[in-house]
This record gives C-alpha cells, structure tokens and sequence, in this order.
C-alpha cells in the first residue's frame, strides 16, 4: 500500500484536516490538475479555470479550497466567539451535469 505523500499536500496549503481524509480515502498524492490548481487557489486566493480528462482530480482540485475556506471561517468563529450563523462566506460553483452535482457531493462529503 501506498504512503501519502503528505508534504507535496501541505506545501500547496492543504490542511492537515483534509490531508488526514484524503489518507483515509487513498488519495495519495496530488495529480496533475491538483498539482496546478490548488497553490493559486489556496494560497494565492485566485478563481481557477481547469480542464482535465475524467478521473483526473477536477473534484478534488476545486472541492479542496471551498473545504479549506470553510474551515478557516469555523475557526475565525471559534476565535472570535461568534455563532457559526454569522459566518459570511461565499462559495460559488457552478456544475453544468446533474450527474457530476452528485459525484461533487460525495467526494466533499
């Protein structure tokens, strides 16, 4: 069985939150969409376009920072001791296929 490859995840700004369930679901090191993508998402704030064949990572590639930015907005809450009601976010994707809304689903849920 395959070891994660945890630093190429935390190097592109991942947290160890997600990394811990990406080993818990195989995903062992990033793939070529991911590996393009998140460093501008994440830790460059930047709105990403990407095209990649299916199985490729896409999911991942955009699920990842809406997960990171949830996270980082629970803990501004915790520090601020605010209710999680009052946390402003906004996390806009757009899916063009019923199907892939699901499959988006499952893979962030």
């Amino acid at each position: 069985m395959a070891k994660i490859n945890a630093e190429a995840w935390r190097s592109m700004g991942v947290p160890t939150a997600v990394i811990k369930a990406l080993a818990d679901q195989n995903f062992h090191s990033p793939t070529m969409i991911q590996t393009r993508t998140l460093p501008a998402a994440i830790l460059g704030r930047r709105d990403i376009l990407g095209a990649a064949e299916t199985g490729s990572g896409k999911t991942l590639a955009f699920g990842i920072p809406i997960i990171k930015g949830i996270l980082d907005l629970k803990n501004q809450n915790k520090d601020q001791n605010s209710p999680e009601k009052d946390t402003e976010g906004n996390f806009f994707t757009v899916i063009f296929f019923y199907e892939l809304s699901f499959l988006i689903k499952s893979s962030i849920s």
